[in-house]
């Protein structure tokens, strides 16, 4: 059986900061409610069957 450790190291896709920036910068034009979903897909499409082992706190700022 396999720990979380070994799961997290087995993960054929990891998010990296670099990644993650991309993807922000590609839905930053979207309107701001459209945006929670749009991360939102993003992460199932990456996590795929996988379990979630860590949290995730995203927090968007509207500047006016």
């Amino acid at each position: 059986m396999a720990t979380k450790t070994n799961f997290t190291i087995k993960r054929a896709k990891k998010l990296n900061l670099k990644g993650f920036k991309e993807v922000l910068l590609n839905i930053h034009t979207e309107p701001i409610e459209t945006q929670p979903i749009m991360l939102d897909q993003f992460i199932k499409d990456w996590k795929g069957k996988s379990e979630q082992i860590d949290d995730m706190l995203i927090i968007g700022v509207r500047f006016k």
